[in-house]
């Protein structure tokens, strides 16, 4: 887990319409924080001050690749310096700095994107610990704001002329987080805001690494015109295209020019052919090639490559999971004019990758949501996506959380192979799927057709819903009339695990149910969850069975009957 201390109290915009749509501030911004460590019976205390010139821009969101015209902010942190212990870091850090990065939110006010011209990991997570405040909501009580040190629970009130943030408890995975005191307090202006003040007091326990930290921090943001860029500053002559920006890092990749990787590609066709038994051998030959394979996606286009060599291609490819080979397959897959067939096969290539996008590779990936997908490949693509993001949960936070709410930012959207692409993608999140995707599921049961409905289902079965998400699952199959979906619906809440509710309502439904697929369904549901059915239980299972003519039905309260002896004995 990363945890950074005051993450929810680095600054502060807020997302309504309480602000002027494009307008720019300059602060004073200085964060104090003290960190006390202990590892079994050790202990070390450190203090740090961070301190800089902060520039928030507000602009509109015009980036071509997405297709994305939406609000977005330009944040910069200038002249920062950090003190350790006593020391100061002078420029390292103003350097470490100096890209900007812009934050994009959707139509729901939620966080879109964050995104930077930095690669560097260590600066962007600092960054998504700053971006943690700059959505704001409006004055209310939310279970699963997203923060730096996991989804957060917090109560944003009126407070005097000013507006008060207090987070009452954090749901980190890894990590247990008791909140001793957090609070923010706002002074809103006519742009942005005038100032930002708070505290936070908190002591964490890393469960699986034994170790203990108490953290005290404190922020400080007060608006400072003597900071004001000059117009011609390149601040304000960027947008939201990272191309345009200065400090543009350039990924160096192992590449050759595309007439020497064809050379090459003529001369050892038959090498591959000759080693395609050998699984080490072929891998090998594959890492040692990077170079020339780097040209692969436009080698597809001019030339043939059998099957077996290119089945083994995107095999060795997905096996090195590097951030090189992830982007030649993101290519090929993304390119029209190569064969079906390996485009396909580098999408299989890319599922279950667990490293690094390079950014114009996950550009292009995401890319593919803003427009309704054109044929197999493109759908590939999308149910894909949520394979990516759980892959990279744990390897690169950032890129899960950009991909997960991309893909709930677009759901819906589209015609109905892509909204039906995108129930699929969250499904395929599988059990990891955290609470908002399995709501977010929930909420679109009631504006979906039948198809809809019965995907959304069968994506919540992957997941195995909450309570609450299983709460609502039962409602609403206690009026589905469609059969094929109430039976997804009873295959959903049969993974659920919650208990007494679940089981409560497929006993119910066990004598009064009249249509033979549902009765199998829920007499199958009930077996898989290994519920034990009592005398009374029994008697009415065997009940139901008189005069019963659907041999299917009799042989799946069989099957029950007999699990529920068996187990009594």
């Amino acid at each position: 887990m990363h945890f950074f201390p005051m993450g929810t109290l680095g600054l502060l915009l807020l997302s309504n319409n309480a602000f002027a749509q494009h307008c720019y501030s300059a602060y004073e911004y200085k964060t104090k924080v003290q960190i006390t460590t202990q590892i079994d019976t050790k202990r070390s205390t450190d203090f740090s001050l961070l301190s800089g010139t902060l520039h928030i821009r507000t602009l509109t969101n015009q980036n071509p690749q997405f297709n994305e015209t939406s609000s977005a902010y330009l944040v910069y942190l200038d002249r920062a310096e950090l003190e350790l212990n006593g020391s100061t870091t002078g420029n390292i850090l103003t350097k470490a700095f100096s890209h900007p990065f812009v934050l994009t939110f959707d139509e729901k006010e939620r966080i879109q994107r964050l995104y930077s011209s930095t690669t560097n990991e260590n600066i962007l997570q600092q960054y998504w610990g700053l971006a943690d405040s700059l959505h704001w909501p409006k004055i209310g009580h939310y279970t699963a704001i997203k923060s730096s040190n996991g989804p957060a629970s917090v109560a944003i009130t009126q407070f005097n002329s000013n507006i008060r943030k207090k987070t009452i408890n954090y749901h980190p995975e890894d990590s247990k987080i008791s909140i001793v005191k957090s609070q923010l307090d706002m002074q809103p202006n006519a742009c942005l805001f005038k100032s930002v003040k708070g505290e936070e007091e908190l002591e964490v326990t890393e469960m699986l690494a034994n170790i203990n930290l108490k953290t005290s921090a404190s922020v400080v943001i007060q608006q400072n015109s003597a900071n004001t860029l000059q117009p011609e500053h390149w601040f304000f002559k960027i947008n939201t295209d990272t191309s345009s920006w200065p400090f543009k890092e350039k990924v160096k990749l192992e590449s050759m020019t595309l007439k020497d990787a064809q050379a090459i590609l003529d001369k050892n066709l038959k090498v591959m052919q000759s080693i395609l038994d050998d699984e080490d051998e072929f891998l090998n030959w594959v890492d040692k090639n990077m170079g020339f394979l780097s040209q692969l996606p436009i080698l597809m286009q001019d030339h043939n490559f059998n099957t077996d060599i290119s089945v083994m291609l995107f095999w060795a490819l997905g096996k090195l999971d590097s951030p090189q080979s992830i982007d030649i397959m993101a290519r090929v897959a993304v390119i029209s004019d190569i064969e079906d067939a390996h485009r396909f096969r580098a999408i299989v290539g890319m599922a279950g990758t667990e490293s690094s996008f390079q950014r114009e590779t996950l550009d292009s990936l995401l890319g593919k949501l803003n427009q309704n997908p054109q044929n197999n490949i493109d759908s590939s693509i999308l149910m894909l996506l949520g394979d990516f993001a759980i892959s990279r949960k744990k390897s690169n936070p950032l890129q899960y959380e950009e991909i997960k709410s991309s893909l709930l930012s677009h759901l819906g959207s589209g015609n109905q192979t892509k909204q039906l692409n995108i129930i699929d993608a969250l499904g395929n999140m599988q059990s990891h799927a955290p609470d908002e995707i399995e709501m977010a599921l929930v909420d679109t049961l009631g504006v979906s057709n039948e198809i809809g409905r019965q995907r959304i289902a069968e994506s919540l079965e992957k997941t195995q819903p909450n309570k609450s998400a299983t709460d609502e699952l039962i409602n609403y199959a206690k009026t589905e009339t469609s059969i094929r979906v109430k039976e997804a619906m009873i295959n959903a809440i049969s993974k659920a695990s919650e208990s007494k509710k679940v089981d409560k309502f497929l006993l119910s439904n066990v004598s009064t149910e009249q249509n033979s697929q549902i009765q199998i369904a829920i007499l199958n549901a009930l077996k898989s969850r290994n519920y034990k059915l009592s005398e009374t239980q029994l008697q009415t299972v065997k009940n139901s069975l008189l005069g019963q003519k659907d041999s299917e039905v009799v042989k799946a309260a069989a099957r029950l009957i007999y699990s529920s002896q068996d187990k009594s004995n």
